[in-house]
């Protein structure tokens, strides 16, 4: 079955840590297309009991087009991921406007990583070497 009656834009975050240890984040998108679902009763009503209101479906013909993007634009709104579900060769993609659904956690820098490029706070030459 293929599905072709909607475009939605899959929106990928990439995060980096600056020189000064600020995490900065770059969304990069990509359009697929998908077949645009209400959600059923029953899946609204067990999603409100636990915190979290459903309002669309997205139903991807092949899994392989996901990437575990955490939020889509569609008819410019933009949606967050609360949920997948692998039917097949489908993937169903269940999303809510819902601002208390968390984003998720940039990555933290890792003061015991040498590679890592945050400024150690104990460090008072700032960084450069001394005598």
């Amino acid at each position: 079955m293929a599905y072709k009656d909607d475009v939605i834009s899959l929106i990928a975050k990439t995060y980096t840590i600056t020189d000064y240890g600020d995490v900065t984040a770059t969304e990069s998108t990509r359009d697929v297309f998908a077949d645009v679902r209400s959600v059923g009763m029953r899946e609204k009503y067990e999603a409100l009991q636990a915190g979290l209101n459903p309002e669309l479906v997205f139903v991807l013909a092949d899994y392989e087009e996901y990437e575990g993007e955490d939020e889509i634009d569609y008819d410019d709104e933009r949606y967050r991921v609360i949920r997948t579900y692998r039917n097949g060769q489908t993937l169903e993609i269940t999303v809510t406007r819902d601002a208390s659904v968390p984003e998720p956690e940039p990555p933290t820098p890792d003061p015991s990583n040498p590679d890592d490029p945050t400024p150690d706070p104990e460090d008072d030459n700032g960084g450069t070497e001394s005598d």
